[in-house]
C-alpha cells in the first residue's frame, strides 16, 4: 500500500482512490494517468445525477458507433 497520494489528490480519501483505479482498469484495461482519474471521477459523478433512462440511451448510442 502507497502512503503517499498523488499530486492533487490531497483531498481524496484512499480507499475512493483505490476504487477509481479499480473501475479505470476494468473499463479500459489500462493504468490511469493522473489527468485520467481526474477526468474519470468527474464523468462518474455527472453520470449518475443523469436519469436512468438517459444514460441508458447515452449507453446505446455510443456502443452502437
Amino acid at each position: 500500500m502507497n502512503t503517499e497520494k498523488p499530486a492533487g489528490f490531497e483531498h481524496w480519501d484512499e480507499q475512493d482512490i483505490e476504487d477509481l483505479v479499480a473501475s479505470f482498469e476494468l473499463a479500459f484495461r489500462r493504468s490511469p494517468s493522473n489527468y485520467d482519474l481526474k477526468s474519470y471521477r468527474r464523468a462518474r459523478s455527472t453520470a449518475l445525477r443523469l436519469p436512468l433512462q438517459t444514460r441508458r440511451t447515452l449507453a446505446t448510442m455510443i456502443a452502437s458507433d
